[in-house]
Order: structure tokens, then sequence, then C-alpha cells
């Protein structure tokens, strides 16, 4: 057992509490206190003596600043957390991996530092910043309105980890491969420029860019060099295959879920955290709902699509084949998330031009079948998908 003073270069907010001082009434122990165990601490917020820190993000971020002054950086309060799932009891974060499908081919992301130099080498490392940086860079935090195309306070990075590069973490490996490509929701075949331009108006609620400006060209020339030495029959690429249990998303349950394995990180409000080093830029932690989130259109706002995300990557740090949340949870936690309130995006009547091509967790009408839209949002599916095989 080990005591400390609670802000060695910065004064702690809450001054009211003077440790073990009322204890021992010696001056020096004013503002000590006991030292917590970080084991299980990604399953134990609130944080700090006081439980005023709701998330483990802004633990991290406080704690760099009072105890060490300094302000740390997202990439390092990431690390932080990512270490923090490891020290998770096992019996209690641990769960069976979905099955996968694919060749067995060594997953080795490129390094950045081996990006060529010269111009070809600049733009994809324009591209890089663009996709890891968005909201600094094409949100709010631009001066230039015209330049600002995401209409939230996430990256792309927020969903597809470790910018780009993580095995069933949404990755951007091998994706130049897959386009052009049909998508049903637009009933055409078009390319990545278009692909990402969907993911600005939906997941970042923003709008759509020129397909031929210098932005546009350097993420696809970021997502170009990810891929070019991958395999188009590697595992890896989306997410594994997720089914979901033959039953409507229990969402009282799936907030029981929340609380314990996500609130750590995207908080009780599901705001998500934004880093002291940020600057006005994106959240570190992302937003899960309310305006800084995706909107009611985005794929993650899809039950099974945000299951099988959850299930394969989340807490921080999960690898798909060592799950730590059950199938049966991370489809309740799903629902729960899907029955937020988060932006409204327009127009989405004129999605699916072909409605039988409409996914069965789209959480919006019209459909092609009787089923209910409260259905089409939190299940049971397996009933939509054999109607649709019969058609």
């Amino acid at each position: 057992m080990t005591f400390q003073k609670m802000g060695v270069f910065h004064k702690y907010t809450n001054d009211k509490d003077l440790g073990r001082f009322k204890v021992t009434n010696l001056e020096s122990d004013k503002y000590i206190f006991k030292v917590p165990m970080l084991r299980n601490v990604t399953l134990t917020a609130p944080y700090f003596h006081d439980g005023e820190v709701g998330n483990l993000a802004e633990a991290v971020d406080q704690m760099g600043y009072l105890q060490l002054n300094k302000k740390l950086k997202d990439e390092e309060i990431e690390n932080i957390l990512r270490f923090s799932t490891t020290l998770a009891d096992a019996e209690l974060t641990t769960a069976p991996p979905l099955e996968v499908e694919g060749s067995s081919a060594a997953w080795v992301p490129p390094l950045m530092k081996d990006i060529p130099q010269g111009e070809d080498g600049d733009l994809i490392r324009f591209g890089a910043l663009h996709l890891t940086d968005t909201y600094a860079q094409l949100g709010s935090g631009v001066k230039d309105e015209k330049m600002r195309f995401s209409g939230n306070t996430l990256n792309c990075t927020s969903c597809h980890l470790e910018d780009g590069a993580k095995q069933f973490g949404l990755t951007w490996m091998g994706v130049s491969q897959m386009y052009p490509q049909y998508r049903g929701r637009e009933d055409k075949v078009a390319g990545l420029e278009e692909r990402i331009n969907g993911c600005f108006a939906r997941s970042m609620n923003g709008k759509a860019m020129a397909v031929d400006s210098k932005e546009m060209k350097a993420m696809v020339a970021y997502i170009n060099w990810l891929s070019k030495d991958m395999p188009k029959d590697v595992f890896g690429l989306v997410t594994p295959k997720y089914e979901g249990p033959d039953r409507k998303a229990n969402v009282k349950k799936g907030e029981e879920v929340y609380n314990r394995f996500c609130m750590s990180c995207h908080g009780a409000n599901g705001d998500g955290y934004q880093s002291m080093s940020a600057g006005g830029s994106s959240h570190v932690a992302p937003a899960l709902w309310g305006t800084n989130s995706y909107n009611n259109g985005a794929g993650m706002n899809r039950v099974l699509t945000n299951a099988a995300f959850v299930h394969s990557n989340m807490p921080l740090g999960t690898v798909w084949n060592h799950p730590a949340i059950t199938i049966e949870d991370t489809y309740d936690v799903a629902g729960y998330l899907s029955s937020k309130e988060r932006p409204q995006m327009r127009g989405l009547e004129k999605d699916y031009p072909k409605l039988e091509k409409k996914a069965v967790d789209c959480p919006y009408p019209p459909y092609a079948d009787d089923f209910s839209q409260e259905q089409h949002q939190y299940g049971p599916f397996q009933p939509i998908k054999a109607a649709q095989k019969k058609k």
C-alpha cells in the first residue's frame, strides 16, 4: 500500500477533501491519498478518490497533467487505455470468438516510416493526417468554412482503428482491391471516393467533397498505400460475420453492459472525451450518441453492424480472437446505442432504390416487407432474413 499526493505539479479541482490530513492532522499529509491498483481499472468507473471523473480517458489525461506536468497526446492516452484493457480479470472479460473464413496470410501492416519520400509520399502522409485528425482538418476546427466537411467530433479512425490497419477493426488494408463495387444502398457500382463521401455524410454527419480535391486524392492515396501488398483472400477485412441471437435486443440489459464495459471510456452520457492537448480537436474517446456522434443513417446505427464491431474490438485494445464481451451482450449494447438520440440525416427515404436490397437491420423505413420498423431496428432479424430468402 502506497500513498501519494494528488496534484504534484497542478492543484486538483476538488480542494475540500484534504486526504490523510483528516486522520493525522499533519500538514505534510494534505491531499495525500491511497494509490489504487490498476487491475480491472477499465471496469471500475468513476475514478479518483471523489469519483468526480467519469471516464478513464479523462483520468489518464488528468494524471499526466497533475502528476507529471505533461499534456498527453491522444495517441499516448489511447495506448494507455489499450494497456489498461490487458489488466482486466480474464474471467470477467473473456468471450468465445466468432468463426472466420479466409486465408492464414500474416497480417503485417506497413509502417508510416516506410512511406516513400517525394511528391507521392507527401500525398500519402497528407491523406493519413486527414483520416486520423479529421475533425481538426475537415471539421469545425478549420477556419475556412468551405473546408468543413465533417459535422461532428469524430475522426475517420474513430471507427477504422489503429490508423486503419487493425485486423477486423474496419481496416483499410485491402480495401482498394474491393472497389469499384456494387452497393445496394445506392443501387449502383461506385468507387472508393463515393464510399468515403458516404462516410462523411453519415458517420461524420457532414457533407461530400469534390472527388478531384487534393484532400480526397490524398485519403485515397493513403488507403491505396495500406492496400498495395494485401492479398484479396486474406481474412481480417471489415468484421467477422456476426449473426446475433434470435431475439429482440434487450435495451435495458444493453445499458447494463454499457455501464460495465463502455462507460469507462465513453462516459455516462455517451459523449466521449476530448483530451486537454486536443486544442479544440477531436475526442480521444469518441462520442457514441448525441450531437457529436454519427447520425441515424450511419452503418454504426445498425445493430448487427455495431455488435460485430464491438465484439471484435472493444474495449479498446481487444483483438478479434480474444473478445471481452459475449455475442449476447454485444447484441444488447448495440441495441442500447441504437436507441439513443443522435443527429437525423435528411433524405433517408431515398436510400435503397430497390428496397429488397435493404439491410435487415436498417433502422429506418420504408421496407419491402411487412415487418415493423421496431423489428428492423432491434430484431429478431432471423425471421426477416428467412422471408427475404423465400422471395
